[in-house]
């Protein structure tokens, strides 16, 4: 009598957990949330986003740091990344695609047109070309759509790429908004001080680009080298997000663009500070 009764237990408990994760699959199913991910993946960048569930990853880190990310947010059946994004090929920015790619689907991947200079960049690049996603080398004034999300590039040009003069490969650093409804955040990479001032110069031009954003990524892990102040009065933003590891050697963030930036107040977010930092779209920054 005891065993069956145990045996009836343990069936009604298996039954009462798969409702329970069917429920949790109908809800994140029917109703998506919007967010933004600024995930802490030490020094270095990585991005993930939600909208309309469509996956986007930028950047992705040094290492497989970003997979918790990624596990954390991403519904547990999802294996599939719509759009990812690497702004330059530096290792803190790719290093981590060598452990998302042979886990997840990627149907676009967008970079410059740009070769890395250490030998795990080849690796990256021989996990892509497995991957078999529809790759896109976006140039200023590119844009890239996909279901309800807009992304605007503004770098680099390609004269910028053709000419290959530039030493810096942080030179090569997509900037580009992204625009989800009334939600906008300005990604920079690595971008140098000499990019932003001179896409601050076009914004003031005759055809002027728009780069006033709600979040700005400040460029470089908040490096005091790559602070222009033009370029992000002409962001304006509400919030500015430091991605940068704990005690890193580099000094990042400089005390210089923290002080500058709570004279703009604007509001300061920092992984090494806060850990991930998760936006709802619904909220007001």
């Amino acid at each position: 009598m005891e065993d069956f009764d145990l045996k009836e237990n343990f069936k009604l408990g298996l039954f009462v957990s798969l409702i329970f994760l069917f429920l949790l699959f109908l809800i994140s199913t029917f109703k998506p949330r919007n967010f933004a991910v600024f995930c802490d993946v030490g020094q270095g960048d990585a991005a993930y986003l939600r909208l309309n569930s469509t996956d986007i990853l930028i950047d992705a880190g040094p290492s497989n740091k970003v997979l918790n990310c990624l596990g954390e947010n991403m519904p547990f059946w999802d294996k599939k990344i719509e759009v990812a994004i690497l702004s330059h090929p530096q290792k803190d920015h790719y290093g981590g695609f060598l452990y998302v790619l042979p886990r997840y689907k990627v149907d676009y991947f967008l970079m410059p047109e740009v070769e890395g200079e250490a030998s795990s960049f080849k690796k990256f690049e021989e996990l892509l070309e497995k991957e078999k996603a529809e790759i896109i080398f976006p140039t200023a004034g590119r844009v890239f759509k996909i279901n309800g999300t807009t992304l605007t590039f503004f770098w680099p040009t390609k004269d910028f790429i053709n000419s290959q003069l530039a030493k810096d490969l942080n030179d090569y650093s997509l900037i580009f908004k992204l625009n989800f409804r009334d939600f906008s955040i300005l990604f920079t990479g690595d971008a140098s001080k000499w990019v932003q001032d001179r896409l601050s110069q076009w914004s003031k031009s005759k055809s002027p680009l728009s780069l006033k954003v709600k979040i700005l990524k400040v460029a470089h892990h908040g490096s005091a080298k790559n602070l222009s102040k033009e370029f992000i009065k002409l962001a304006d933003p509400r919030l500015a997000v430091i991605s940068v590891g704990k005690n890193n050697s580099y000094g990042h963030p400089s005390q210089e663009v923290l002080d500058f930036l709570k004279a703009l107040n604007i509001k300061v977010w920092r992984t090494d500070e806060m850990g991930e930092l998760k936006i709802d779209l619904v909220e007001k920054l």
